[in-house]
């Protein structure tokens, strides 16, 4: 694991325990990518390189029957489990499949447009999500692959993880070199996408600690704009959809996300403060 600098970008084995708050965690070997990617412009969100062994996966169960404790003859890959109340468990288990795939998530502002063209595609098979901004690849390709052919690859490859290693290092360099030849994005940024880096960039923020302050419910507030940026092409709203909504002065778009959170805000059966979402009809993304 390395850490990235979140205003230089400069990257770290890791910081000092009272500097952690300045950097964020990343793959090691993708670091250098997302290093230079915010360095010219092309701000990220999420990233992974993907993994090549399995996980231990926590989670909580409720016995399909009274009294019927979670074990290896009830729990796919079960490897322990610990009671909590009301007759529910947390279990741990062996996920028998890997994360042999990677990914690397953009602001929305960031339009990658024909650059794509170029992406590498040497020992991984890329794809652009649309929905999440993200370019995403896979070390096992997955078209027409059952979950058993998969898994079978896996294991090849987990048992020749040196092999997979040096796959993996020449792809992720040729999507650094590919970086290192993109323009800077400012040089190429039109201007819609130019008023939506001003507002996540500049205006969000404030926006943010607006919403908050005036809120019945502050501490769900991040979640709620989470919830809304992430899915705003397909969310149903009465208040207008996001690209009107970068149209308005700054006072009115306080007042659009005010109007829209008591709209996605609401109170559970027991009380608790939760997101709803209404979706539209259809979808065109």
């Amino acid at each position: 694991m390395a850490y990235i600098n979140i205003d230089t970008y400069e990257i770290l084995e890791c910081p000092e325990e009272n500097d952690k708050d300045n950097y964020f965690e990343c793959d090691e070997f993708i670091a250098p990518i997302i290093s230079l990617l915010n360095k010219k412009g092309y701000k990220t969100k999420f990233c992974c390189e993907g993994h090549l062994y399995d996980e231990a996966m926590a989670s909580i169960f409720s016995p399909f029957e009274e009294n019927e404790e979670p074990s290896e003859n009830t729990i796919f890959g079960y490897i322990s489990h610990e009671e909590l109340n009301d007759s529910y468990y947390r279990y741990l288990v062996h996920k028998r499949n890997s994360g042999l795939h990677g990914y690397i998530t953009f602001e929305p502002f960031v339009n990658f447009g024909n650059l794509l063209d170029s992406f590498p595609e040497d020992n991984a098979f890329p794809f652009y999500d649309q929905a999440s901004n993200s370019i995403r690849w896979d070390y096992i390709k997955r078209d027409k692959k059952s979950f058993i052919e998969r898994r079978n690859k896996e294991i090849v490859l987990q048992s020749k993880p040196y092999e997979h290693f040096r796959a993996r290092l020449d792809f992720l360099k040729a999507v650094y070199d590919w970086v290192d030849n993109l323009p800077n994005y400012d040089d190429i940024i039109t201007d819609d996408n130019k008023r939506k880096k001003d507002f996540f960039v500049t205006e969000l923020p404030l926006i943010k600690k607006r919403v908050k302050d005036e809120s019945e419910s502050p501490e769900i507030i991040e979640t709620f704009f989470d919830v809304y940026l992430m899915n705003h092409r397909i969310l149903k709203s009465k208040y207008g959809t996001f690209e009107d909504m970068l149209l308005l002065d700054s006072e009115k778009k306080i007042s659009f996300f005010l109007d829209l959170s008591k709209e996605m805000i609401v109170k559970d059966d027991e009380g608790e403060y939760c997101i709803r979402i209404e979706y539209k009809d259809a979808v065109e993304l």
